[in-house]
């Protein structure tokens, strides 16, 4: 059996296979891929995929230490950062978002619920 291990060769057995239309690619391919397949070397699956380690266990491989204070999690603006400008930006976004609406809507693209006629939502 020759196995292919370069581009060039890959490229020289699917060069042909491209220019069958897709449905007769698609049918070449699943007939092929039962050899395909038999020809592979047979992999005994992992334990540990099945087994998976308890929660405890995964902490400790990976060095995660319980939060001190729960609000740490609630996140939040940094003091040392303004927040005029994030905000300003957020306007921004909005009133651009809401001028293309409104620019598709008068241009009949979207009808007055917000759909476009192929139903994709704005």
């Amino acid at each position: 059996m020759k196995t292919y291990s370069t581009t060039a060769d890959a490229d020289t057995v699917l060069r042909p296979l491209r220019l069958l239309p897709p449905r007769e690619r698609l049918r070449v391919v699943i007939e092929a891929l039962p050899e395909l397949e038999h020809d592979l070397p047979a992999t005994p699956p992992s334990p540990d995929f099945w087994g998976g380690a308890d929660i405890q266990a995964l902490a400790e491989r990976q060095g995660v230490q319980p939060i001190a204070d729960f609000d740490t999690l609630l996140g939040g603006w940094p003091e040392d950062e303004p927040m005029d400008g994030f905000l300003a930006a957020v306007h921004e976004w909005r009133q651009e978002k809401r001028a293309s609406y409104k620019a598709r809507l008068s241009s009949n693209k979207v009808c007055a619920r917000g759909y476009s006629p192929r139903f994709e939502t704005i």
